[in-house]
């Protein structure tokens, strides 16, 4: 069973807000540029510095919107999105789905 999409729902587009954890010189810019062309939109929500944070680290929240125009989506479709949006966020700029 998924743990980001645990039911099984067509949709035309998703709306995910991600939070991430990136060292403190990643900036928001980087992110948006490194996933810009996987989804329809990506919007930065907040950046949070606190104790549940390690040292050196930021927490960044965004929100993406990912679909199809042509067709619906299942939740296993928009999951498998998010997880290659995460990928290539970790490849390219070190920054991880926050667990906490």
């Amino acid at each position: 069973r998924s743990t980001l999409f645990p039911y099984t729902t067509l949709f035309r587009s998703a709306l995910a807000d991600l939070s991430l954890l990136a060292d403190e010189d990643v900036k928001w810019e980087d992110i948006y540029e490194a996933i810009k062309y996987m989804a329809k939109e990506v919007a930065f929500v907040e950046e949070y510095r606190g104790s549940q944070i390690p040292e050196g680290k930021k927490s960044i929240m965004i929100r993406i919107k990912i679909g199809n125009e042509d067709s619906t989506m299942t939740s296993k479709q928009i999951e498998k999105k998010t997880k290659g949006i995460l990928k290539v966020l970790e490849k390219k700029t070190g920054v991880t789905l926050r667990e906490e």
